[in-house]
């Protein structure tokens, strides 16, 4: 093939990469930020399945020891109110036994009524000890779910928040991308533009 018509072949080729680049480039730049949205989407998707699932097991696991914490109360109550009625029992028979031993030796009066106000006393103080205990054991319970609801709570503020992209932000970058691609075409027709006015009388 000839000089003379490879030439002008060349000049073809060039002038249509020329044109074609800009559009190119401009293409290249509307799939990277489709791209990238696209991966800011999923990745905040991933972020808010993570966290859901981190939020389930906190979750579960508050509520398996608040059940424990439960059972443990009830637990202690049922205890409290067996020795109560065991000291209520004790109580009667001593107090029945008081009774019996100080009729059958003919003893009557203020000592056997100070005996009974013993007897009463003791039961009194036993039954107050008893609530006592329960009721501290209730309160230390009730901090212990107080503590598990706030360390919940802790661990559900700490996760992280997922990013959401912005489609208007990413629209924006592919058309800033889409104007740089042309800027040099644009300028060169604005060039021949202003040159065409120069030349008119």
């Amino acid at each position: 093939m000839s000089l003379p018509l490879i030439l002008p072949a060349l000049q073809t080729a060039v002038t249509a990469i020329s044109t074609a680049a800009p559009a190119i480039s401009a293409g290249l730049s509307v799939i990277g930020a489709a791209s990238a949205y696209g991966q800011a989407s999923a990745q905040a998707e991933a972020q808010a399945k993570t966290n859901a699932n981190m939020e389930a097991i906190a979750r579960t696991d508050m509520q398996d020891s608040v059940d424990q914490i439960n059972l443990r109360q009830k637990q202690e109550t049922e205890a409290a109110t067996e020795q109560q009625i065991d000291h209520q029992n004790a109580a009667n028979r001593a107090v029945a036994s008081a009774k019996v031993g100080a009729s059958g030796s003919g003893v009557t009066g203020f000592s056997v009524d100070a005996l009974l106000g013993d007897l009463y006393g003791q039961h009194a103080t036993n039954k107050d000890r008893i609530n006592m205990n329960l009721e501290n054991t209730t309160d230390q319970l009730n901090a212990e779910r107080d503590a598990l609801a706030t360390n919940y709570t802790r661990t559900v503020a700490s996760l992280p928040t997922p990013q959401k992209p912005s489609a208007l932000g990413y629209g924006v970058q592919a058309g800033l991308g889409v104007m740089d691609a042309y800027k040099d075409k644009f300028k060169v027709i604005a060039e021949a533009r202003k040159d065409d006015l120069s030349e008119k009388p």
